[in-house]
């Protein structure tokens, strides 16, 4: 049993936020704590700021949520 497996954590990848206006969403967040290797943290972060930049500009002009 790893580190992480004795702390309850689960294996799932990485996030994929969707943007709505002036928000974002992450779909199912587990309850227990969320495992990623380096690189899916990584991912997971970029993907967070390009979701939150786009629900930003959504505010100004909710067309940009369909480019």
């Amino acid at each position: 049993m790893t580190q992480s497996e004795s702390r309850g954590g689960k294996r799932k990848g990485p996030l994929k936020p969707q943007a709505d206006i002036g928000e974002v969403l992450v779909e199912n967040p587990p309850s227990d704590a969320l495992l990623m290797t380096p690189d899916e943290a990584d991912v997971s972060a970029i993907r967070l700021m390009e979701t939150a930049d786009k629900a930003r500009r959504a505010l100004k002009d909710p067309d940009h949520l369909k480019r």
